[in-house]
């Protein structure tokens, strides 16, 4: 593996994180992505961004550091950006990196750039680049660990020593799904879209959901699995029913559409059981994500 460290020096005024589906959220947060990524020399060469996913918890809240991370597809590479918060009053941490690790031979670990200084409650920004070893969609998890030198703050004058130790921390496993290929696109008229779309490349797949409770519960669960536009306003529930069909739409990786259709139902004994099928132009495709929940 080529790990380049690199000592840039990335400052970032805030830490984005959102938690909107709105649309026009996505996009505007899509093109300060964009904009960001462009002034780092080593992701300006990367080509054209196809999608920022949401940002994904790797801590909690209220633990010394939080860490989440997004991850920016692009043809042949993703890069994971870690958004960074030091918590502490009396350390100051520098070189900050996460070092990722894959059991996956589709994946190589390419660049990592360091965030140069994390004071307490100013979000800095680290990045890994990985590079994708095959064509196609791989799919795989990652572990991830925080590392960086701490430099201890006298709580009177406010100094760091210069003297500084080497420090890690774990943080979640990441995952990259076939989901993470997908784009939101907006389909004006579902059956006649589904209907384009031939079914030898439909995949269906049964799921009981038995942790969920109620059928606007199992919309948001497969809505944020799939990460597809809601269609027709099918991310709604009428109330007092006990069924439910949940249309999305989308647009995949090789630039061609995606439709996903879940029949739901609530389960007398508990939990909703589903029916997803899914339609792509990819026979494969269609049957990754049909059978990812």
């Amino acid at each position: 593996n080529n790990n380049n460290n690199n000592n840039n020096l990335i400052t970032t005024t805030n830490s984005i994180t959102i938690n909107d589906t709105n649309q026009q959220t996505t996009n505007s947060l899509e093109s300060i992505y964009k904009e960001q990524l462009a002034q780092i020399p080593q992701l300006a060469e990367l080509g054209q961004l196809f999608k920022s996913t949401k940002p994904v918890e790797l801590t909690e809240s209220e633990t010394d550091y939080v860490v989440n991370c997004v991850k920016h597809i692009y043809a042949e590479h993703i890069v994971f950006q870690f958004n960074i918060t030091n918590t502490l009053s009396d350390q100051i941490l520098e070189d900050v990196i996460v070092k990722m690790e894959t059991d996956s031979s589709e994946f190589e670990i390419n660049t990592e750039i360091n965030a140069a200084k994390l004071q307490r409650d100013v979000p800095g920004v680290a990045y890994v680049v990985v590079q994708k070893t095959v064509d196609g969609f791989p799919t795989s998890s990652f572990t991830n660990t925080l590392k960086f030198i701490v430099k201890d703050v006298d709580s009177t004058t406010g100094q760091s020593t210069d003297q500084g130790y080497e420090d890690e921390y774990q943080l979640e496993e990441l995952e990259v799904s076939i989901c993470d290929y997908i784009q939101k696109s907006n389909v004006i008229n579902f059956q006649e879209a589904w209907d384009k779309l031939d079914n030898e490349n439909e995949a269906v797949e049964t799921y009981a959901l038995s942790t969920v409770k109620t059928l606007k519960d199992g919309v948001n669960e497969i809505g944020a699995y799939l990460n597809m536009q809601p269609c027709e306003k099918t991310d709604k529930v009428q109330p007092n029913k006990n069924k439910h069909i949940l249309l999305m739409a989308g647009v995949f990786a090789t630039n061609s559409p995606v439709l996903a259709r879940a029949r739901m139902k609530l389960d007398p004994s508990g939990g909703v059981n589903v029916e997803l099928s899914v339609r792509s132009e990819d026979a494969e495709v269609s049957a990754g994500i049909a059978g990812g929940l």
